[in-house]
């Protein structure tokens, strides 16, 4: 069993520490489903073997119908990089170009002359979001087609001129559906059976818009109000299509990235396109290059009506993450971190999908912060800080104990290595402790 911590922890313990991989992302998933906290799947596959794969909760809550292998998610904007394949599979066939302009097919919205594909794949056309002109819940309103749905943007201001800019909108991948259909004279649901998931067999993935019985699959979005989990309605498909609507599962995901990666999908070329480093934002044609837990990482995130999903590529370690809840509440942001650093054994540094973050630092205190307690890093691996004369030492329940020596306000060097511990307080008590080596971060919460 590889070990998380280093030789510092180890002595401070004397035993073998927190299991770092699945190992311990299960431990983790145990805890969550034990405290009710979580809800969905979790996936996570090194190089092309599943190394840990698990379903918890319900895919409804009021029906008591528990998660099995054949639940599907809606997957948010995740779906966008479905569509980004499409529209560079149609680039591939010389279909389109990723200079053409939009005004060919969609002259009355502002700015169609200037508005290029490649625009609408990187979030840089300008176009106002739709979802400010069309209530998501009234069909009525809607329409038919993608057509229809488009057509209040005629009377939208754009926001900035085409490639001034980058701004995250689901318009971009709408028009770019629309675009797919009128091109290949196809409904989106079929270009996407057609050019992804029947060749590949990934039987789980569709739109919202086919027939009934791959919807009885469907997992209903839950929202967390107050300690009650509430079913949430669901948008109309067409609202969302290929920005958006998507539905599938982590088996599905995790191999589509693999499809991808090993070049089954789209040429190198393109591929490279998808997942272009740009300096400014760091947004490719349908993914998004991150920094997750120090670790150079691909992919991308979704949060629809009470869904909340993340689909990671950890390029280094050649690592793929899949989670998917099917409940949305605060905590999401918080768990995807946890993952990360039990399945790495290191400290989430920035947030996905977002600017950096600084690792966690603790506020230290010239107050009399009650210091001693227990302390557990998981509920299996606990440690003890107590007095003992004016010395302060630390053991677990059945190892000797481990001299501490101050460095600073809660600050403790642990004698005879290299390894250090920070007691991390709010409102001058301490909460939690962090253990530090060569870079590494463990956390531990004060019971």
């Amino acid at each position: 069993m590889k070990k998380l911590l280093g030789i510092a922890l180890a002595s401070l313990f004397c035993i073998p520490l927190l299991a770092q991989g699945p190992e311990q992302v299960n431990l983790l998933l145990d805890r969550w489903e034990e405290d009710q906290t979580f809800m969905g799947e979790i996936l996570i596959m090194k190089n092309d073997e599943t190394v840990l794969h698990r379903h918890i909760g319900f895919r409804n809550v009021d029906k008591e119908m528990p998660h099995d292998n054949g639940s599907t998610f809606t997957i948010g904007g995740i779906s966008q990089a479905f569509t980004a394949v499409l529209v560079l599979k149609a680039v591939e066939e010389d279909k389109l170009t990723l200079d053409t302009t939009i005004d060919t097919l969609l002259p009355q919205l502002p700015n169609s002359n200037l508005i290029t594909i490649r625009h609408l794949l990187e979030h840089r056309s300008g176009l106002a979001d739709y979802t400010d002109y069309l209530p998501a819940y009234q069909n009525s309103a809607i329409g038919t087609t993608l057509e229809k749905l488009i057509i209040p943007l005629e009377v939208s201001e754009h926001e900035f001129l085409p490639g001034q800019k980058q701004q995250l909108r689901n318009t971009n991948y709408l028009v770019l559906s629309y675009i797919l259909e009128k091109t290949y004279d196809k409904d989106y649901q079929t270009l996407l059976e057609d050019k992804i998931t029947s060749p590949n067999s990934l039987n789980n993935t569709f739109l919202t818009t086919v027939n009934a019985s791959k919807l009885r699959s469907k997992s209903s979005g839950h929202l967390l109000i107050g300690k009650e989990l509430r079913p949430q309605p669901a948008t109309h498909p067409l609202f969302t299509a290929g920005a958006s609507g998507i539905n599938s599962n982590a088996t599905d995901l995790a191999n589509f990235f693999l499809l991808m990666w090993n070049e089954k999908l789209l040429n190198k070329q393109s591929l490279s396109l998808m997942q272009a480093d740009r300096s400014n934002d760091n947004s490719g044609m349908g993914l998004s290059e991150m920094n997750v837990l120090g670790k150079k990482t691909l992919g991308y995130d979704g949060n629809i009506n009470g869904f909340e999903s993340s689909l990671l590529y950890f390029l280094n370690d050649k690592v793929t993450l899949v989670i998917l809840m099917n409940r949305t509440d605060a905590s999401y942001q918080d768990k995807l971190n946890e993952i990360g650093e039990a399945y790495f054994g290191a400290s989430p540094l920035p947030a996905p999908m977002s600017t950096p973050i600084e690792a966690e630092k603790p506020k230290p205190t010239a107050s009399n912060a009650v210091i001693t307690g227990t302390y557990a890093f998981n509920p299996k691996l606990k440690i003890t800080v107590f007095k003992e004369g004016s010395d302060l030492k630390a053991r677990t329940a059945s190892q000797p104990a481990t001299t501490l020596v101050k460095e600073g306000p809660l600050i403790y060097k642990i004698k005879g290595t290299e390894g250090k511990i920070r007691f991390v307080t709010e409102n001058d008590e301490v909460t939690h402790l962090i253990f530090e080596q060569t870079g590494f971060q463990q956390k531990a919460i004060k019971e």
